[in-house]
Formats: C-alpha cells, structure tokens, sequence
C-alpha cells in the first residue's frame, strides 16, 4: 500500500517578501538550487511569470534530470497564485503519484519566512527512503537560497517529514 508523505521545509530570510517572492519564483534560480545532483528545467520564456502574476492554472512542462540519467517528464500544474503571499504546483510523474507543492511566503518582524509544504506519495518500493531523499533535496535547495539573501543561521532548512494518516489524507 502507498503511504503518503506530509514535508514541511522552511526557513527565515531576513530580506523582505518582496525580494523572497523574487528569488523563490525566478526560473534560473529555481533550477540552481537542484545542482549538482540534478537539473531540473522550467519552461523558458515568461510564461511563469505570467502563471505567477495571476495567470493560473497554467501547465509548465517541466524536465528533472537525476545525474546523467535520463529525463523524467515533470508536467507541472500551476494551480494557484497570490502575489507575494502564495502560489501551489501540482504535478503525477514517474517518481510521484501525488505531489502538490504549497509555496508559502509569511512575513515576519525581521523579514519573511518561507515554506515549502509538500504531500507526496513516492511511486518507488522504498518509500521510507524515497521520502527521506525528498526531504534532503527540499533542504538543500533551502540551504542553496540562502546563499542567495541573508537568513537566519538557526532557521534555514528546517524540516519536518511525516506520514500522513489516511483520515487526514480524506
């Protein structure tokens, strides 16, 4: 039986939501925070820009490349989007039989906290280690941000993984 997965990632930029939005919803940056393991490909152009200014649902046929394997079609679904505050992707692929993706952008006294919210359901076997390889990779990309705007040292890439329940998942 599948188990789904609920990952909470987050961490607290002290850079106003505004410049979070920028860097958490610009193309190039999102694909450099998969690196080195993997590559992962957006649509070129500005048609993310436009899906996130309001746009949605719009499908992004996105590409994930493990390594030097080949690609795995990603077929994303921008389903919603506040400007600054929110937006949710969706997306049924190879490695996921259910992934939706909740971008949260919360501001705080200092600046804006980030979340990541992911609810996944891994279609490998190993799902216990599936889901732990998920959650290393939304901490890196978390710990590659940072690089990019200040944070707090004590609150970047803090996660939370656990297995959601069949009544919560009704």
């Amino acid at each position: 039986m599948a188990t789904t997965f609920q990952l909470r990632v987050w961490t607290r930029f002290l850079a106003p939501r505004e410049d979070v939005w920028a860097l958490k919803t610009d193309a190039a940056a999102i694909e450099a925070e998969f690196r080195p393991w993997m590559s992962f490909c957006l649509p070129k152009g500005d048609e993310l820009a436009r899906a996130l200014g309001g746009a949605a649902p719009v499908d992004l046929p996105c590409t994930l490349r493990i390594g030097r394997v080949l690609p795995i079609a990603w077929p994303a679904r921008l389903e919603s989007a506040v400007l600054h505050e929110s937006f949710r992707d969706t997306s049924t692929n190879a490695l996921y039989s259910r992934f939706e993706h909740d971008h949260l952008f919360e501001v705080t006294p200092d600046g804006c906290r980030y979340i990541d919210s992911v609810t996944f359901t891994s279609t490998s076997p190993a799902q216990k280690w599936f889901a732990i390889a998920t959650q290393r990779l939304f901490q890196h990309r978390h710990t590659v941000a940072a690089k990019r705007l200040p944070t707090d040292p004590q609150a970047t890439a803090i996660s939370v993984l656990r297995v959601l329940v069949e009544e919560e998942a009704a």
